[in-house]
Order: structure tokens, then sequence, then C-alpha cells
């Protein structure tokens, strides 16, 4: 089989010096421009003036030179310019220039000292004997040098014998110090050399070479190579099973594959973001890249903004690749995937409906920026942690510091801390910087690992950062606080506030909000917090529901650890502005019923269309025994078999035997003033204790109305 690709490649060594002699010997000739009142300069810098000659062609001026090797250096042409009068300028090849014009103008031309040519496109008509407007002959290739041959000299073109094609056999060991056919390598040698020196001659203008024959050989050469291919194609044989991916799809019973297999994956060089720049460019990188933003002819270069979004993104300038590609022209290649990478570099998640938020589970480098689009990431979702970690480990160590952290916080969110650990040690690989991150990534490994005492330190030195963890490192620390039972210090609880009102209303506001509300409740400071889930009610707008959730939250401590003042103060407020939620709404009747108060316990309790819990039914026995209505309490232990509803039936019994006929409560109304001079017997004393207790009420509430009243005001 090598002697084979050997074949193949002198043959591709003949094409090309077919066509490399022109090329190996070609010589750049740089052109300048600049505009003046009258007239547009053009200058050839030549290193040393060849013949030439200037005339019209096709309804343009055109210039030919002797030097067929020449090629035109037209980058900067139109960058001092207008296109008034120089309308395009063309390198045709083969030593030739196309000039258009704009307008009714003359050439002006001279040949400088330098060897340099000079044409002035001047304001004014030309006459039709100007030696500038003349035809120029239609053959386009220049007359030779004297001294060159008069005839072109054809050299066929001779391949080496093809040699026979391999078969298929069994396997023979072939032994190490095997030495390859001297012969070929003789005439490829030869081969080589012969082309060097046919390349050489053609660049001096001695010989042209005839290529008639090219096509020919070309096409020969893919009939060879086709039937080969048709020769190798691998069958099924009786010890062997040949079979696609889509065979494996295709068979029944193939188990359905999930939606995020189904997305097709990016191509790694499409996302490749570790082979956009190199060091070496550095210096003078940007500047070369912004100044090619605009072509010649001052026009947005779509590649050229692809090319400088791309080394911005590696610098992990987020922000500013956006600006560029939001700038910039539409056609960007792979704007959209641009835009989406130069977001995650600039710290922010993606919507669920990008492009990357599809490729957590590819196995390529995107499954890598895949879980930085992610806002958050549950136990549930599908991701490729060899492919995440095996793309970090092999991006720039730059990167890898910058997106290590955010990849290793986000795969422990998910479960998976033996990667996040990989990634770690990829982060510390090359004596990397202590940053925030990653300090953040070791206090969250403290804190996973049960040793909250060593996070809590690291915790300070990130929420005392200007980082973009400072917020979540704030919030974990009072969390922590107050999930311990620790009381937060002021100092803390004010550097949440600020923080929270620096990001407005994110995430990471509402999440700081929630820390500061519980350190609040952990205080027993319920005044404090009520006002401040107030104030997240009126200004938060993409989440109405979390003032709701904190005051639920407030108010499930309230009822826990209130004093009755407390308790009363705001829990009467709280129920007559807003129905109250679970698990706070059971806990608030349960105490109300505890303090003998029946009917704020049922408005907590609401009316609710669905049957009420076990917890709630013994609730609504307790308000009823309150009531005086022993059959209704009664019923709502009907299909109860515990210990506190044997209580409470022993209750309700009692309440009916002291009840005669002729002294019956009423099951609807129960009456606290009796008429002048009427006693009821009271044995054991019930009804006093409940007279006592709704006189207490009505003071309670007397107080209550004027302080909402003062409130008000």
């Amino acid at each position: 089989m090598s002697s084979y690709r050997l074949w193949i490649f002198a043959v591709v060594m003949c094409v090309i010096g077919i066509v490399l002699p022109h090329a190996a010997a070609a010589q750049s000739v740089r052109v300048r421009t600049g505009d003046h009142p009258t007239f547009t300069r053009l200058v050839i810098d030549f290193p040393e003036t060849p013949d030439w000659k200037l005339g019209r062609n096709a309804g343009r001026y055109e210039l030919r030179l002797d030097a067929t090797n020449v090629v035109f250096d037209l980058r900067d042409a139109f960058r001092r310019i207008t296109d008034d009068r120089i309308a395009d300028l063309q390198d045709l090849g083969g030593g030739r220039l196309a000039l258009s014009v704009g307008c009714e103008c003359r050439l002006d031309v001279r040949t400088l000292p330098n060897g340099g040519l000079m044409i002035d496109v001047r304001d004014g008509g030309a006459p039709a004997t100007d030696r500038w407007e003349q035809s120029l002959d239609a053959n386009p290739r220049p007359a030779y040098r004297p001294g060159a041959s008069p005839r072109p000299v054809t050299l066929p073109v001779v391949l080496p014998s093809r040699p026979a094609e391999p078969t298929m056999g069994p396997l023979v060991s072939i032994a190490s110090d095997a030495v390859p056919d001297p012969g070929f390598q003789r005439a490829a040698d030869v081969q080589t050399d012969l082309v060097e020196q046919t390349a050489r001659a053609a660049s001096q203008g001695l010989i042209t070479l005839d290529a008639s024959g090219t096509d020919t050989i070309r096409r020969k050469l893919e009939e060879d190579l086709a039937k080969v291919a048709s020769k190798n194609i691998l069958t099924s044989a009786p010890n062997i099973l040949i079979e696609t991916q889509i065979d494996r799809d295709s068979r029944e019973g193939t188990p359905e594959r999930s939606d995020a297999q189904l997305v097709p994956c990016i191509e790694p060089a499409r996302i490749d973001v570790g082979a956009w720049f190199e060091y070496e460019a550095a210096r003078n990188g940007l500047g070369e890249a912004r100044a090619n933003l605009v072509d010649s002819r001052d026009r947005l270069d779509p590649l050229a903004h692809g090319v400088l979004a791309r080394m911005l993104i590696y610098l992990s300038f987020g922000l500013e690749a956006k600006t560029l590609l939001n700038d910039g022209p539409g056609d960007i290649p792979d704007r959209t995937l641009l835009l989406e990478l130069a977001e995650i570099m600039d710290g922010r998640a993606l919507a669920t409906n990008a492009i990357l938020t599809t490729q957590m589970n590819c196995d390529s480098p995107s499954a890598l920026w895949g879980v930085l689009a992610a806002d958050q990431i549950s136990r549930s979702d599908e991701i490729n942690v060899s492919a995440v970690v095996r793309s970090l480990s092999s991006l720039p160590s730059h990167l890898r510091q910058f997106l290590g952290p955010k990849v290793a916080l986000k795969l422990m969110s998910s479960g998976n801390k033996e990667a996040a650990l990989q990634i770690r040690n990829a982060i510390e690989r090359g004596d990397a910087p202590i940053t925030p991150e990653r300090t953040m990534l070791e206090a969250t490994f403290d804190i996973d690992d049960g040793n909250s005492k060593a996070a809590e330190p690291k915790l300070e030195t990130v929420a005392t950062s200007r980082s973009a963890q400072a917020a979540d490192a704030l919030a974990i620390l009072i969390e922590n606080r107050t999930s311990e039972g620790r009381s937060v210090e002021q100092d803390l609880i004010d550097q949440a506030a600020a923080l929270a009102f620096e990001y407005g209303d994110g995430p990471k506001a509402s999440r700081l909000t929630g820390a500061i509300i519980e350190a609040y409740v952990q205080d027993l400071r319920y005044a404090d917090a009520f006002a401040l889930a107030k104030k997240i009610g009126a200004a938060d707008t993409k989440a109405p529901n979390l003032s709701a959730q904190y005051r639920t939250r407030i108010l499930e401590k309230l009822a826990q650890h209130g004093t009755d003042t407390e308790f009363l103060t705001f829990a009467m407020r709280e129920i007559a502005q807003n129905p109250v939620a679970d698990p706070a709404r059971l806990l608030i009747a349960e105490r109300f019923v505890k303090l003998g108060m029946q009917g704020p316990a049922r408005t907590t309790l609401g009316m609710r269309a669905d049957i009420p819990k076990d917890r709630e039914r013994y609730i609504l026995t307790e308000i009823a025994i309150l009531e005086g209505k022993p059959r209704i309490a009664e019923s709502y232990l009907t299909g109860l078999d515990s210990d506190r509803a044997n209580e409470l039936r022993e209750r309700v019994a009692g309440m009916a035997m002291r009840s005669s006929p002729d002294e019956k409560i009423s099951e609807s109304v129960v009456s606290t003033d009796l008429p002048a001079g009427e006693e009821i017997e009271d044995p054991a004393g019930e009804i006093a204790r409940n007279r006592v207790l709704l006189s207490e009420s009505r003071e309670i509430r007397k107080n209550l109305l004027f302080l909402l009243k003062k409130e008000q005001n």
C-alpha cells in the first residue's frame, strides 16, 4: 500500500509542477494611491522598472508588464481615495493591471527615478489621439525578452508506472528494520528535482509548460481511485457483522433517545476557543485585526469582524466581543454562536432556547459551553461529564482559571462532586493564582463536607471582594448562620442590603434579600422583616410570588416564637390584608385557638373547597368548641382515630353533658351578654373563662384597630 501512496504523491507533484512555476517566483508589488484636488495619483513601487505598455482594452485602461510573475498588492489601494475618479483596480494575473475610471478623465504617466511607475488620473477628457487611449493588442501575453527561446518548449508529463494493486490476505509480520525500495526512492528524488528545475526555467521565461493533458490525467486518476475504493468496501461475512449507527437506531426495540441526544452537536472546529489566538500575535494581533475591520473601500468586512470577535472571546473580553458583533454587519459567520459565547464570557446565563443550552450531553467541547450556558443545573440534567472535564483541561491556563470555578460550582449543584474535583485539579495546574472564584469553590467543598467553620473565613474573604462571587458568598454566609440558629451581625446585613440594591431585581438580589429576611426572623425582628418583604412586593415585577413566600416564612416564625403581643400585633394585621398560605396558615390558626380567639382563627383558615386534612380538622374542632357548638365539633372528628381526636371527643362530650335541655347553647350564635338579673349555672367555670377571654379579645381588637389607623395616617 505504501508504494501506491508514493505513486499518488508523484502524480500530485507532477500536477503541482504544471502550475507551480508562476507561483514559485511570484513578485508582489505594492500599489499606493492618493487624492488631490484635480487628480488622483496611483504609484506602483517596482524595485526596477520592467518593460510595460498601457492602453485601452474592453472599455477600461490596462497596464501590461513583460514580467508575468508580478502580483499587484491592492489591499490599501482604496484606503485613502474615493471612487470618483478611479472606480476599480483589478489584478488580472500574468502581470496585468486593469484600471476603470468613473469620470471624464485623462491619464498622465511617468516613470520615477526609483524604478516606480506613476499614473495620474486627471480631470478632463483626453483626445482620441492620446497615446494612452489607443487599443492594446488582443493578445494579453507580453513579448518575450531578447535572448529568450523563440518557440515554447513542450515537456511531456511522464508518470512512474503504477504499482500493482494490494490484495486482501492474511496478516504477516513485517520486520522492524525493513528498508523502502531504493529504486523507487531515487525516482521520487529525480521527480522532485525535475519539478524544481522546471519551475526555475519557467519563471525565467525560458520555457512554457503544456498543461493540455492534465484533465485527462486527473480523470484517469479519479477512475483508478474509484476502482480501488469499490474493491475495498467492507461487507459482512459469516464471522463478521458490520453495521452503522443508523442500523442500530433503526433496530426494533431500541430505546428512544432523550431530546438532548437528538439535538445536533456543534462541530468542534466551530467552538474550539482555545485555538482562536496565539501568544506570539498578542502584541500587534488586535491592532492588525481592528485595522482589517474595514476594507480598502471603507466597507465593513464580516470575516474580519468574526476573526476579531474570536480573539476577544479567547481573551475573555465578553462585553467587547458583544459590542463588536452587535455593531458589525449582520452576515458575520457564526454570529449567533459567537454572541452566546460572548455572553458566557461576560458572566451571564443564556436563555433556555439558546443554541449552547442544548449541548450539555454532547461528546465534544460544546458540552463544556452547554454547562456554562445554563442558569442552573439540576441532578436530572443529562451532562457528558467526561467531555466537560476533558474540554476544560485542554483550554489555556487563563481560560481554565476564569471558567473552571464556574463549571465546578455548577457540577457540584448537580451532584457531580468527583467531576468538580477534577476541574479544581485542572485549575491548579500551572501555579494558578488564588482568586475569589477559587476561594469560593474551596468554601463550597468545605460546606459539602459539613465543615462550615472552615468555610466561613473563605466566604468572608470572597464577600468583601469586588468579584462576581461576592453576592453568593455573602448569601451563603448568612444562610449558614441562620440555619445553625446563630445571630447575624448588623454589618453583614448592611453589606447584603447594599449588594442587593446594586444587583437590582435579579436572582442574586433575591437570594440576598431572602438571607436578610431570615436573619431578621432569626433575631425576632418581625417589623423589619415585614417591611422588607412589603418593599419587595412593591418593586419586584419578575417574581411576584417572592414577597408572598417571604411573608409566609415570617408568619411561620412569628406563630412559633413570637410573644402574644408581637403575634397579635402583626398576625391580626396580616390576616386582614391578605390570605395566609401554608404552612403558616395552620400555625397562625392554632395560635389564635390557644388564645381563645375563634373568629381570627376561622378567618385565617378561610373558606377552602378541598377536603381539610387531619390537622385542620382538629383546629376546626377547637373553633367549634370555643363557639359552643358541640355537635358541629363532633362532626369534624368523624372517622379520626388518634390520641388528639379522642381527647377532643372527651372535651366535646363533657361540654354536651354540662348543657341542660332548657339551657342549650345555640349551635349558631354564642351570646356573651346575659339579660339583667339572669344567671346561668356554670359549675365548671368554662363559660366564665370564655367570657373573660372574649372581653380581653375585644380590648385587644380595639388596640389593634387603633394601631392600624395610626399606621395608615
